[in-house]
């Protein structure tokens, strides 16, 4: 059920009091909370798409702890344990370039604490061990791979998971919160990203790109620039998300649904690439939030010792360095209070 909802533009202070209290009991709640990993086929694929899923239960069962590694550490869950009765609101999230949703798993955890159902697929060709910078403007495989996922959920195809269809969010993180964007109404323009890319700054998104070569003239026209909404999604949460500079205004201002985008850090270090402070002025119904004193990686999860060992090796270009930023658990926190705050008054209005 799409609807409009009055968000006003929110700081880092207007949502600490939420913060203190999820960083606290929804991080200890987490660990009760269910988890399982389905695979589901889709045209657009070649091999099954993993979908991960986490969802409230009240099983009281021990939990396990997963996708800890020698970089990460990991969350605790309840692997395929029975789902809470009654029906929950849904988040379709979409993890960043090089990642997994795995590492979704301290938010996701957390969400599911509070009595959401959260779902993430792994984005193939633009994940962690296969990234592809050839793939990577391919925003339309990740939002098919959304809506593949929803359509599973849907059907029962992810479990006996009682999911509330008249309430599901798109969120996202870099250019997962561009994918969640797009399945919420957002269009892109493939002019204005090779703009935005022939700009004489620098761009590590398409930096990175250019080095391996990438034709941006090559990018399909046709599908980059798609209608790829779901009509399912009834709110939007983008963190540090990409691509907003090649969003088209007339797309933006059609997104008749509440959004609200989070900035890992401030208006004079937040890096341009994924600066989405500009939407607020263009989207009918928006919000936006800084989060001083962190950066673009401290959304991932907090690193274990060989990752804080990687950092005083390599300095501030790994993905675990924080150095001059607060510790990565409270800044998970004030985002979790300002995701938390927003989806309330969504679900709320949808209830």
């Amino acid at each position: 059920m799409r609807h409009m909802m009055t968000l006003g533009i929110c700081t880092a202070a207007t949502v600490a009091g939420v913060a203190i209290v999820l960083a606290s009991d929804t991080q200890n709640a987490a660990a009760a909370q269910g988890y399982t990993v389905q695979s589901i086929t889709a045209p657009h694929r070649d091999a099954p798409i993993e979908v991960h899923v986490w969802y409230p239960t009240n099983s009281t069962a021990a939990s396990e702890t997963f996708a800890e590694n020698a970089l990460f550490d990991g969350f605790e869950a309840q692997l395929d344990a029975p789902a809470q009765s009654g029906e929950h609101p849904v988040v379709i999230f979409s993890h960043g370039s090089g990642g997994k949703a795995v590492q979704t798993g301290w938010f996701a955890s957390a969400m599911a604490a509070q009595g959401i159902i959260v779902v993430s697929t792994n984005h193939q060709g633009t994940m962690s061990r296969d990234s592809d910078p050839h793939q990577t403007p391919m925003l339309w495989q990740r939002t098919r791979d959304l809506t593949a996922a929803l359509d599973a959920l849907e059907t029962g195809a992810l479990g006996h998971l009682s999911a509330d269809m008249d309430r599901v969010a798109a969120v996202g993180f870099s250019l997962g919160g561009a994918a969640a964007l797009s399945l919420g109404g957002a269009a892109l323009s493939k002019d204005a990203f090779i703009r935005y890319c022939a700009q004489s700054l620098e761009k590590p998104d398409c930096d990175w790109m250019n080095a391996a070569g990438v034709d941006f003239g090559a990018i399909d026209a046709t599908l980059y620039e798609a209608d790829w909404t779901d009509p399912r999604i009834d709110a939007v949460l983008a963190i540090d998300p990409a691509l907003t500079q090649a969003m088209t205004p007339d797309g933006l201002a059609a997104m008749d649904l509440p959004v609200m985008t989070i900035g890992l850090g401030t208006a004079d270090t937040i890096p341009l690439a994924v600066d989405a402070s500009h939407l607020s002025a263009k989207l009918p119904d928006a919000a936006h939030v800084w989060i001083p004193e962190a950066g673009h990686f401290s959304f991932l999860p907090t690193c274990g010792i060989i990752g804080k060992a990687a950092t005083a090796l390599m300095g501030d270009d790994n993905i675990c360095s924080d150095w001059g930023l607060r510790h990565r658990d409270v800044i998970h926190g004030e985002v979790l209070g300002a995701v938390g705050q927003f989806l309330a008054d969504v679900f709320a209005e949808d209830a």
